[in-house]
């Protein structure tokens, strides 16, 4: 065999390319630092920023009232506000819903005895929401969301 052993190894199908030397030749970045806080724009464009107050309840019945959240949730604490959001399309509930609490202790309590309860006849999930309430301008900024998602 005229080959040598290494040879197929170190013959590549697409050319090499050497990666330019570091402190040579970079130019200052114009995005700000990864992690950094940058006083413009918040991570969740918009919204409030979590305070750790609101939770999502998630398998919602599409005929559960905000009424009735609101009784269930009252057993852990003032409840502020209740917001059952609606397709933007059909306006029927989306069947999940935002319980704002008043303290977070009082959030706290509630994502853990609630998860899992039967509300309506379904079982309902709970958590923690990670983010504020969004207007219905950031919907129609983003284009809504159509059925099947987006």
């Amino acid at each position: 065999m005229s080959r040598e052993r290494g040879y197929d190894r170190d013959r590549s199908y697409s050319p090499r390319r050497r990666s330019p030397a570091r402190g040579r030749g970079r130019s200052a970045s114009r995005s700000p630092p990864r992690g950094g806080s940058d006083s413009r724009r918040s991570p969740a464009g918009d919204r409030a920023e979590p305070t750790g107050t609101s939770m999502m309840v998630r398998n919602l019945s599409r005929t559960t009232r905000p009424e009735d959240l609101r009784y269930a949730c009252e057993k852990y604490g003032r409840v502020r506000d209740i917001y059952l959001p609606r397709d933007f399309y059909t306006q029927q509930p989306r069947g999940i819903g935002f319980v704002e609490f008043a303290d977070p202790r009082d959030c706290r309590d509630a994502i853990r005895y609630m998860d899992g309860v039967m509300l309506d006849g379904r079982r309902v999930g709970c958590n923690l929401a990670l983010h504020g309430r969004r207007k219905p301008e950031d919907m129609l900024a983003r284009g809504g969301e159509g059925p099947g998602g987006a």
